[in-house]
């Protein structure tokens, strides 16, 4: 049986040769891959103890690139092996500017990100044998290497303008919303907080934002201690005090929710079914405004305060 000889480092391998050996350090990478991603898709997100596992499985998977490259007849199986990751974290670098037109996906996310993942693989074992193997002019080398590493840099500077256009449109798109709410909109006057985000819901029925604690970092929408303003359209048993009955205070049942009055227009939920500590209840017309917090640390006094201080405000204003 003929033995398969390697060129010599100063070799020329023919194209049809050169496409072979990245072909099958393609399909080396790209199996890998899709197993990692087998294996990260089996993991709870909850425990702490999936990164670990992951970064084991990522390991190992790299550690078993190069006997499996020397079993598909990659040349310096070695140096590819090596030269890989820095390939894949580039490429990784270059596909996460596509993040902001995700969201068009939908259903198809993760069929999308499995592909990714192999496209990422698979492009990077190919990348990596034609820099590091043999029988290709140097040039090509330089200009591969150059391609690929440069979307590192490409990604640090393209990602920031894309998250300010996001978010430029996002703002844009949420004006819009406000402007176009049908209805009254309240706010109240609560020195110490400020509004961290708001949410329209269409076609308007809804409106939400939130007030944190000037004293406190920046949180996510609805994470302690913030305090969450609500107003929805009055349900047509809501009749307080005897029944303070809203769809989104967790009652599965038909029991009445009783409420006592805290002022004009203004009721108290003593153990509201939803898990918020407080909750009061402010009704304006056909609206009814929910003021409440799941966070210990909101004194109920300020709660009591944004009841009372509820003020009509424009959508440009609030």
């Amino acid at each position: 049986m003929d033995k398969q000889v390697a060129p010599s480092p100063g070799q020329i391998l023919p194209a049809r040769a050169k496409a072979g050996q990245c072909a099958r350090a393609a399909a080396v990478g790209t199996a890998l891959g899709l197993a990692v991603t087998v294996f990260a898709l089996t993991l709870r997100n909850e425990e702490l103890e999936a990164l670990g596992e992951l970064a084991a499985a990522v390991f190992a998977a790299w550690a078993l690139s190069w006997p499996l490259l020397r079993i598909a007849r990659v040349q310096r199986p070695w140096l590819t092996a090596l030269l890989a990751p820095v390939a894949l974290v580039a490429l990784t670098r270059g596909l996460a500017m596509l993040d902001p037109y995700t969201a068009a996906l939908g259903q198809w996310l993760q069929a999308a990100t499995v592909f990714a993942v192999a496209v990422v693989t698979g492009g990077g074992y190919a990348a990596a044998a034609f820099v590091g193997g043999p029988g290709a002019r140097p040039h090509w080398r330089v200009i591969v290497a150059t391609a690929v590493l440069a979307m590192i840099p490409a990604q640090l500077v393209v990602t920031p303008i894309q998250r300010a256009a996001h978010e430029a449109d996002e703002a844009a798109g949420k004006a819009a919303q406000l402007a176009a709410y049908p209805h009254p909109l309240f706010a109240p006057k609560l020195p110490g907080y400020t509004i961290t985000e708001y949410h329209v819901e269409d076609p308007g029925s809804f409106f939400a934002f939130w007030l944190r604690p000037t004293s406190t970092p920046q949180q996510a929408a609805g994470a302690s201690p913030n305090i969450a303003v609500f107003q929805t359209p009055a349900p047509a048993r809501f009749n307080p005090p005897a029944d303070c009955t809203l769809p989104d205070l967790g009652n599965n049942t038909n029991a009445a929710v009783p409420c006592a009055a805290a002022g004009p227009g203004i009721w108290r939920v003593a153990k509201p079914a939803n898990g918020w500590v407080s909750l009061y209840l402010a009704r304006r017309g056909d609206r009814v405004i929910e003021i409440g917090t799941g966070s210990a640390a909101i004194p109920e006094s300020d709660l009591a305060r944004a009841a009372t201080t509820l003020r009509r405000q424009m959508p440009a204003d609030a």
